[in-house]
């Protein structure tokens, strides 16, 4: 099992998983989150370890309020990496917005462990323990 974190730098033909996840991120960008997390989904059935259609399915669930399955994805892409510092944040910023306080603390936690220096993650640790 290889793990993709990303696309290919040379110039070969695009492969049908990227053309789709390329087409997700169109519709990302749009704002058409639905239309792009069937695209990422698309792509994890063609290629299930391809972490950056992850990311980018867990990022359209959370820009629709969808935080159940962003953290779903982001726990997914732990499973591979789990040092993952965006996944870490991101899951973590995902449990704050349900009020989950201790699982997003036990998240950014453990990214300030791993990147001490990562200011988002302090900054929102921060605002959860004055809430």
């Amino acid at each position: 099992m290889s793990i993709i974190i990303g696309g290919e730098d040379d110039d070969t033909p695009l492969d049908e998983h990227q053309i789709l996840y390329n087409r997700g991120i169109e519709y990302y960008k749009e704002g058409y989150y639905d239309k792009a997390i069937k695209y990422f989904s698309a792509v994890l059935k063609i290629k299930p370890y391809y972490l950056v259609a992850l990311y980018s399915r867990g990022d359209s669930y959370a820009k629709k309020c969808d935080y159940d399955r962003a953290i779903e994805s982001w726990t997914a892409v732990l499973e591979f990496e789990p040092k993952d510092l965006y996944a870490l944040y991101s899951r973590g910023l995902a449990h704050y917005k349900k009020d989950n306080y201790d699982q997003a603390i036990n998240d950014l936690e453990t990214v300030l462990k791993i990147s001490p220096n990562y200011d988002n993650a302090k900054q929102l640790l921060e605002e959860i323990r004055q809430a």
